[in-house]
C-alpha cells in the first residue's frame, strides 16, 4: 500500500479496531481514577469549599492562597456528589470524559481525522493517571476541558458563541489568571486573521470581554457584601506573591520560560515528546492548529511565572500537547512502511511507560496500576485500607491521617473543632470535625511573615478552644514554606502556641508522625488519659 493511500485510510475515519481499544482504554483508566485518594491540595480546596457552604468565606475564614474559581468547583461537586474522595473523584471522571470528547470533537472537526481524537484522548487519560492521586483534580484537571472547549467555540462567529467564551474565560480567570488569558487566545487569534473588518472584530472582542467581566465582578461583589474582600485582597496580592517569589530566587524570567518549556515538551511525558518531534518532523501546514498553539504558549509562560514546576501545574498543558503529539504520531505511523510501523510502536510504548510525569511515588506506573486493580473489591466496599498503602508520596500518608481522624471523632462532638498544626487539611473532612481556626494548614504559619498569621491563629484558638489539638512532623517543603523546619519544630519554637497548651492541654501519646494534645477537662476525665491511643 502506498503512503498516500494508507494516510488517508488511517487518518479518518477511525477504523473500528481503534475504537474498541479507545473504549477499553478509557474503561480502564476512568475506573482506576475513581481510587484516587485525596493528596494535600484537595483536601485544602475541600475543607475550603466545605466551611464556604457553611457561610464561612475563603481568606477570612478559610485560609488559602489560590483564587476563589477552585473553591467554587470545589463547592458545586460537595453539593452535588458530598465531601468525600469518592464524589471528587466522580466529578473528575467526568470531567475527563467531557475533556476526552472535546478533544475528538476539535480533532474530527479542526484536525479532520477522528484517528488523532481518539490517539490524543488516550494520551491525555494516560498522561493524566500517570501524575497520579496527589496532582490530579487539581485546578488544572477542571480547566483542561474548559480551555479545549474555547478552541471549538472560537469556530463559532455567533453572539451566544462568543459570550459562552468570554464568560468560561472570565470564570477560568477566577480559577487561575493565566487560564483566562489562554481562553482568550483561541477568539484573538481568530480576530486577528480577520482584522480587515475591524469593527466587527472590536464588537466581538469587547462582547466577549464584558461576558468575561460577569464572573469576576460578581464574585468581587460577594466578598465585599460577606465583609471577606480585603481578607481576599491581602492573600492574594501580599501573601501569593511572597510565595511565588521564593520560586523565584536565582532565577530570571528567560530562565524560568526555558525550564517550563523544556519541562512541557520532554520532562513529564516521553510519548508525548516523542509525538512533538514527530509532528514537527512532519511536512504538515501548522495553520489549522494556529489557535491551539497560541493557548499552549500561553499555558507555559504562566507556568513559568508561577516559578513552581510542580507535576500538577502542568495538567492543563498536557492533554494540549497530547493533541499535537498525537498528530505527529499518527503521521508518522500511516507515513511508514511495515517495519517502520513496527518499530514505531515498541519505541511509543517504550517511551509512555519509561517517562511519566508522576513523582515523589514507589513503583511505575504499571505497577501502581495493578496494585490498584487488586485493591478494587476492598474499594468497592468501601474499604480504602489498600489504597491508603498505595496512595503514600513523600511523607503525605493517609492511613496515618485516617488514624488521625478516627482519634478526632473519639473525643469530641460533631459540633466541638479540632485543630492540627501541620499540613494535612483533609484531616478534617475524614473526621467530619471543623477546623478550630482559619489556619486549616500551617504554610503561613511558617513562613518568613508569619507574625500576623501567628497572632489571628491565638486570636482564634482562644476563642473557640479545640477539644484535641495535633502537631504534625517530618513535613519539610522549603519550596513552599522558605524554611527547613518541619511543623513540630516551628510549633515548638512559637512560644504563645507552646504557652497556650501548656495552660489547657495535656499531652497524649503519639500517632506515627502526630503529636496529640487534649484539652485538661477532657483529659482528666477521661481514664488512662495520659497514654490515649487512636
Amino acid at each position: 500500500m502506498r503512503p498516500a493511500r494508507s494516510v488517508d485510510r488511517i487518518c479518518r475515519p477511525a477504523p473500528r479496531w481503534l475504537w474498541a481499544a479507545y473504549g477499553v482504554w478509557c474503561a480502564l483508566g476512568l475506573g482506576l481514577l475513581l481510587t484516587f485518594s485525596f493528596g494535600r491540595d484537595q483536601g485544602i480546596y475541600g475543607v475550603v469549599a466545605e466551611r464556604w457552604r457553611h457561610g464561612v468565606w475563603p481568606y477570612e475564614g478559610a485560609w488559602d492562597f489560590k483564587p476563589p474559581g477552585i473553591f467554587l468547583v470545589f463547592s458545586a461537586i460537595q453539593f452535588a456528589l458530598g465531601t468525600g474522595e469518592a464524589g471528587l473523584r466522580c466529578a473528575e471522571v467526568l470531567a475527563s470524559a467531557a475533556l476526552l470528547a472535546l478533544i475528538f470533537r476539535y480533532s474530527r472537526e479542526v484536525l479532520r481525522s477522528e484517528v488523532v481524537g481518539l490517539v490524543a484522548g488516550m494520551l491525555a487519560l494516560l498522561t493524566h493517571l500517570q501524575l497520579d492521586f496527589w496532582h490530579t483534580a487539581q485546578p488544572e484537571t477542571f480547566a483542561a476541558p474548559a480551555l479545549v472547549a474555547t478552541l471549538l467555540l472560537a469556530k463559532h462567529d455567533g453572539l451566544a458563541a462568543t459570550v459562552t467564551l468570554g464568560f468560561i474565560g472570565g470564570f477560568l480567570f477566577l480559577v487561575k489568571p493565566p487560564f483566562g488569558a489562554a481562553a482568550a487566545m483561541p477568539l484573538l487569534v481568530r480576530l486577528y486573521s480577520a482584522r480587515d473588518d475591524w469593527r466587527r472584530s472590536f464588537v466581538t472582542a469587547l462582547t466577549a470581554a464584558l461576558a468575561a467581566a460577569v464572573p469576576i465582578a460578581v464574585t468581587a461583589f460577594a466578598f465585599h457584601r460577606a465583609g471577606a474582600l480585603d481578607a481576599l485582597r491581602e492573600t492574594l496580592f501580599v501573601f501569593a506573591p511572597r510565595y511565588t517569589a521564593l520560586g523565584w530566587t536565582g532565577e530570571t524570567f528567560a530562565t524560568l520560560v526555558y525550564k517550563a518549556t523544556e519541562r512541557s515538551f520532554t520532562g513529564l511525558s516521553g510519548l508525548i515528546a516523542l509525538g512533538l518531534a514527530l509532528r514537527i518532523a512532519a511536512k504538515k501546514p501548522w495553520a489549522p492548529q494556529s489557535e491551539l498553539l497560541a493557548m499552549l504558549a500561553v499555558c507555559i509562560l504562566g507556568t513559568a511565572l508561577q516559578a513552581k514546576f510542580f507535576p500538577y501545574h502542568f495538567g492543563a498543558i498536557l492533554p494540549i500537547e497530547a493533541i499535537v503529539a498525537a498528530e505527529g504520531l499518527v503521521w508518522a505511523f500511516a507515513s511508514s512502511a511495515f517495519a517502520a510501523r513496527a518499530a514505531l510502536l515498541i519505541l511509543a510504548v517504550c517511551m509512555g511507560f519509561g517517562r511519566g510525569p508522576g513523582r515523589d511515588v514507589t513503583g511505575s506506573f504499571a505497577e501502581r496500576a495493578r496494585a490498584r486493580i487488586a485493591a478494587y473489591p476492598a474499594f468497592i466496599h468501601g474499604n480504602r485500607e489498600p489504597l491508603d498503602a498505595v496512595d503514600k508520596a513523600a511523607d503525605l500518608d493517609n492511613g496515618q491521617n485516617r488514624a488521625l481522624a478516627l482519634w478526632f471523632q473519639s473525643l469530641t462532638t460533631a459540633a466541638e473543632p479540632v485543630f492540627l498544626f501541620g499540613f494535612e487539611p483533609s484531616v478534617y473532612l475524614f473526621a467530619e470535625r471543623r477546623p478550630a481556626t482559619r489556619y486549616i494548614y500551617d504554610v503561613p504559619l511558617r513562613a518568613e511573615n508569619s507574625r500576623p498569621h501567628r497572632e489571628r491563629l491565638m486570636r482564634d484558638l482562644r476563642q473557640s478552644l479545640p477539644r484535641a489539638i495535633a502537631i504534625e512532623r517530618h513535613d519539610r517543603m522549603k519550596m513552599v514554606t522558605g524554611t527547613g523546619d518541619d511543623s513540630a519544630e516551628t510549633a515548638h519554637e512559637f512560644p504563645e502556641f507552646m504557652a497556650f497548651l501548656g495552660l489547657r492541654y495535656r499531652r497524649a501519646t503519639d500517632l506515627g508522625r502526630f503529636e496529640r494534645w487534649v484539652i485538661r477537662e477532657k483529659a482528666d476525665t477521661a481514664p488512662g488519659s495520659d497514654t490515649l491511643s487512636p
